[in-house]
């Protein structure tokens, strides 16, 4: 069995313990029944298909957004706000203190306040993104899902 990094999977755990059992009968040589354990198979490998992505990422839309809001003559400032949960060593780390804040924050000139939540086309928002959409649209800010460059520049 190859090292593993991080924690080691249920498969892994049931094969040493097979193992450990394996040994201990033989050193009893063989005065009780051996004991088994089912294990799972090991999973099948994923292969990449060869055929391109035709949608594009989560990841690759926000880019394309930010590119245009940068020189959008409506905007007058917009950045992108990492948020989640990271791993530090041994530590879990909190990137933000508010729930579900949106990818890209920004305000328009006159002082009106957006958000947008990128999503894929096939992409879901979650109920803490949507709350935070509400709010930032009761407070009179405009915040919306965009899951592309033209849903932003309808909703400007």
């Amino acid at each position: 069995m190859k090292p593993v990094r991080g924690r080691k999977s249920l498969r892994d755990i049931l094969l040493e313990n097979q193992a450990a059992n394996n040994f201990y009968q033989a050193m009893l040589g063989g005065e009780t029944p051996p004991q088994v354990i089912k294990i799972p198979d090991a999973p099948k490998k994923r292969i990449k298909s060869d055929v391109p992505r035709t949608d594009l990422l989560e990841k690759d839309i926000q880019k394309q957004i930010l590119m245009l809001l940068k020189r959008h003559p409506k905007v007058q400032w917009v950045a992108r706000f990492n948020s989640g949960t990271f791993v530090s060593g041994d530590r879990y780390i909190s990137s933000n203190s508010q729930s579900g804040m949106s990818d890209i924050l920004g305000m328009l000139k006159g002082g009106r306040l957006f958000a947008i939540e990128c999503k894929s086309r096939t992409g879901r928002i979650q109920p803490h993104q949507q709350d935070f959409l509400d709010l930032i649209n009761n407070g009179g800010g405009l915040a919306f899902v965009a899951r592309s460059v033209e849903d932003v520049t309808v909703r400007l």
